[in-house]
């Protein structure tokens, strides 16, 4: 199946009926202008629902960022704002003012749009059916809409090999990720990994034991951020649960809203077609968890 060619620009703010409105980047998203929004309309079922300035927040293929504001709530800060700002930088933006007390709602930027261009395979199950894409700077020589089939080399010209190279992100692999790509991501990753680069620089500590009683040692963690998503889901519903409790509410179905979701894990010592979350990670005591494959080993059914 090939990505379709999207061409637009990316901005930070847009204007609002009486002043200009912030977005809110990480690592792995920013907003996004199609020159057509016919082309991200009735693609593959799904159409993207735009703000009112016309921009669709997007998501990045194959990697996945430290958590900055996943409803309401974060990862730990330095590293997940390291991840935002060098996606800024090479983006293209030259000076970027956030809000002083949250510092996440972008307030001013220079300069105020950059030319893009994505190129995507369909849009996300989230409300607002988001692009997931590899996105790069610039035009492409090919018509806006256009069918590509993607090689690795392209690939890795993108902004999602970029920051795979630099270690600022996690691999987060979907099943309709080409596996010639996931392949190179992955080498990527472990480049990075292996060069001690930004997470991998004693910053992340997912395949480590670590003591979660709740939110507020969430917080203070730099862990895979699929994984972190469920935690920070079980802790708003149970906000007195436990590791061990959320351990059991994955299995057991026993808390509504908490996804335990289909997986495959694909590593050198285990290969399991037919995995959930509940099997990537191991729990000691009831404060206790790891995860027990490194990201890359994972591949996430559906979309």
């Amino acid at each position: 199946m090939p990505f379709k060619l999207v061409k637009g620009e990316i901005a930070l703010l847009r204007q609002g009926a009486n002043r200009m409105v912030g977005s809110e980047p990480d690592g792995d998203g920013v907003w996004f202008k199609p020159d057509n929004p016919d082309n991200l309309t009735n693609f593959n079922g799904r159409t993207s629902k735009f703000n009112k300035g016309g921009f669709i927040n997007l998501r990045f293929e194959g990697i996945d960022a430290l958590e900055i504001h996943y409803q309401g709530e974060r990862q730990l800060l330095a590293p997940a704002k390291k991840a935002r700002d060098e996606l800024l930088k090479a983006l293209g933006f030259t000076s970027v003012t956030f809000e002083p007390k949250k510092g996440a709602k972008v307030t001013a930027s220079t300069p105020e749009k950059i030319k893009a261009h994505i190129l995507t395979r369909g849009l996300d199950d989230t409300n607002n059916h988001r692009p997931i894409s590899f996105v790069y700077l610039g035009g492409h020589p090919k018509k806006d809409g256009s069918d590509i089939f993607l090689k690795v080399a392209e690939a890795d010209q993108s902004l999602n090999a970029e920051l795979m190279r630099k270690g600022l992100v996690y691999p987060l692999y979907y099943e309709t990720l080409p596996p010639d790509i996931r392949d190179h991501l992955t080498e990527l990753a472990i480049d990075a990994f292996n060069g001690n680069k930004g997470l991998w620089n004693g910053i992340d500590s997912s395949n480590d034991f670590n003591t979660i009683k709740g939110m507020q040692d969430l917080r203070e963690l730099a862990i895979w951020p699929k994984l972190f998503r469920r935690l920070k889901d079980y802790f708003s519903k149970r906000p007195k649960g436990n590791i061990k409790k959320f351990d059991e509410a994955l299995r057991n179905g026993t808390v509504k809203g908490i996804e335990d979701d289909d997986l495959t894990i694909v590593a050198e010592t285990h290969v399991e077609a037919n995995a959930n979350i509940h099997d990537i990670y191991e729990v000691e005591g009831s404060s206790k968890i790891r995860m027990k494959f490194y990201p890359e080993e994972i591949i996430v059914k559906g979309d």
